[in-house]
């Protein structure tokens, strides 16, 4: 089964974006860009939960952040393999193009620390220094959140965690994902995914599905072109 997740996936991908999902997974250089790692996490994602399944450990229901929320979305029967795959292709390529000429367009942080110790951080940021701040990409849990924004402006954030004593790490990535320099990329994959899902039929969740836009179960209207590109 996940053999053949894999297998369609990859020929999706060379068909659409020319070029090898396998070859991809082992080379560093290429999983730097966004463009293609995000379909390779998509892919391994479903693949997992299709090898899972076929052991007999299938979901009660289930929850993705970011990317990860598309392979749900094809868990839980809402998206089929072929949709999911073609959004996230369109996803990862128009993030792709925030980053100008390989230049890098921010950075992302780790910090073990509250939601609201980090509005007090950020706050204490706009006190003296130049808006926009950094934003709060995520909250993984009570007591850690991901910070993002441009690479200059997160460098004195994290300057200021360390005189609180806040343990933080830079993650390996390029871009600044989940704040404002991703707008730009969200209205751009809106226009594609309108003409893309205009003739789409919305199926009903197979498995319980929980929204990470909305903080609710997944309901019938979930899943417009605004949807996936928030």
């Amino acid at each position: 089964e996940a053999e053949t997740v894999l297998s369609t996936c990859e020929k999706l991908v060379r068909e659409i974006g020319g070029w090898d999902l396998r070859a991809a997974a082992e080379n560093a250089a290429m999983l730097e860009d966004t463009a293609k790692s995000q379909p390779l996490l998509f892919a391994t994602q479903v693949a997992l939960v299709r090898t899972l399944t076929t052991w007999g450990i299938a979901p009660g229901f289930v929850v993705g952040h970011s990317v990860g929320e598309v392979a749900a979305a094809v868990t839980a029967g809402v998206l089929s393999l072929d949709q999911g795959m073609r959004l996230v292709l369109k996803r990862g390529q128009r993030m792709s193009e925030t980053s100008a000429d390989g230049e890098e367009q921010g950075r992302m942080m780790a910090a073990e620390m509250s939601l609201v110790e980090a509005n007090s951080a950020l706050s204490a940021y706009a006190l003296s220094n130049e808006r926009p701040a950094p934003e709060i990409a995520a909250i993984n849990a009570p007591s850690s959140v991901v910070f993002s924004g441009p690479d200059g402006k997160m460098q004195v954030l994290r300057d200021i965690l360390a005189g609180r004593e806040v343990d933080t790490r830079w993650l390996d990535v390029r871009y600044a994902f989940h704040s404002a320099a991703m707008d730009k990329a969200s209205k751009v994959l809106a226009e594609d995914l309108r003409a893309e899902f205009a003739s789409a039929s919305r199926s009903r969740p197979s498995v319980t599905i929980v929204s990470t836009v909305t903080g609710r179960r997944w309901e019938r209207n979930d899943g417009d072109a605004e949807y996936w590109s928030s």
